[in-house]
């Protein structure tokens, strides 16, 4: 289910026709917990619906990967990049497969607490009910935060 990604994917691309550009959409943030992301790593977590219990973080890695399968459960999740500053390399573009089976991207900036679209830099995004990172990519400075088809 990846209503928030389409809709944010048809807003931009009915603003970039209205207004020749693109439009930031904020996907509504859950509340983040201190499940610890070691320095240097991009964690994806999975939200917990249950009260008082923490969202269990469910992968930390501080390299690039393909071949993933990290898969959030059915209340969804996020992905942070707690990178270190490091030009060039210090950015990760994030590839997701939701579960109608579109694959999408992300590219995230690094920093020391998740920051979701519409609050500030993005290093953090939520995902979607089962939704399946398959990619980590370090990269350079990326300006556009937006998902995109894949």
């Amino acid at each position: 289910m990846n209503h928030l990604k389409r809709k944010a994917v048809a807003a931009a691309a009915s603003s970039a026709l209205a207004l020749g550009g693109l439009a930031a959409i904020a996907p509504a943030a859950h509340a983040v917990s201190d499940a610890p992301c070691p320095n240097g790593d991009l964690c994806v977590y999975s939200y917990s619906s249950t009260p008082n219990h923490a969202n269990p973080r469910i992968y930390a890695d501080p390299n690039a990967r393909s071949g993933l399968s990290v898969q959030v459960n059915t209340d969804g999740g996020y992905a942070w990049n707690n990178g270190n500053a490091d030009p060039g390399l210090d950015h990760v573009e994030l590839y997701t497969r939701t579960q109608d089976g579109t694959n999408w991207k992300i590219c995230l900036h690094y920093g020391r607490s998740p920051v979701f679209p519409g609050q500030g830099e993005v290093t953090a995004v939520n995902l979607d009910s089962f939704e399946t990172v398959t990619r980590v990519q370090w990269r350079n400075e990326c300006s556009d935060t937006a998902w995109h088809f894949a």
